[in-house]
This record gives C-alpha cells, structure tokens and sequence, in this order.
C-alpha cells in the first residue's frame, strides 16, 4: 500500500515546481529520489498523465504563467542578469508596484 494519497501527491508536486523553478517532466520526477516514481502519480490519478490532472493542470498553468512573468520582468531590468548577482526575489522587492498589479 502507497503511502501517498492524492492531497499528499498534489503538495509535493506543487512543491517540486516552487523548489526546482520549473515544471517536472516525467525524468525530472523519476529521477528525484525523494519524490514518488511517475507511476506512483500514474496509479493515483487513474493512469492519466501528470498534465490531462485537473489538480495538477491548475497547478502547471499558475506557475508557467508565474515563471513567465519573472522572465518579462528580468528582460524589462536595466541590469543584464548574467552579471548582476541579483535573484528574482531581489528584484520583485524593488519592483512590487509591477507586480501588485498583476494577478497570480
């Protein structure tokens, strides 16, 4: 018996995406030792892939739009990234009028 339940499966997922700042890919799961296999997810979700899961679908679509944002707020900057040692967080600081006006 599984020792991850639907809920449990969700957070995790949710918290792979904040962590590794970007969407898994089936490798991307299976190749994390300290998360579920994909058919672990498979199994839970009744066999359907991780984005045809409404849950999981939410989840994808938020952060996509979320990490696209941050890369159009890197490419409004006046600093070139490669070089300015700064991280998204930094910048959002300084740049919460641009962000309180969108929606996430």
């Amino acid at each position: 018996m599984s020792e991850f339940d639907r809920n449990n499966l969700i957070s995790m997922y949710k918290e792979k995406i904040i962590r590794d700042h970007e969407i898994p890919t089936a490798r991307d799961i299976d190749c994390d030792y300290f998360f579920p296999s994909y058919q672990e997810f498979k199994r839970k979700f009744g066999g359907r892939r991780i984005r045809e899961v409404p849950e999981l679908s939410k989840l994808i679509k938020r952060y996509r739009i979320k990490f696209k944002i941050e890369e159009m707020f890197c490419k409004d900057c006046l600093y070139d990234k490669r070089f300015c040692g700064r991280t998204i967080e930094d910048c959002k600081k300084e740049g919460e009028l641009y962000f309180n006006n969108l929606e996430i």
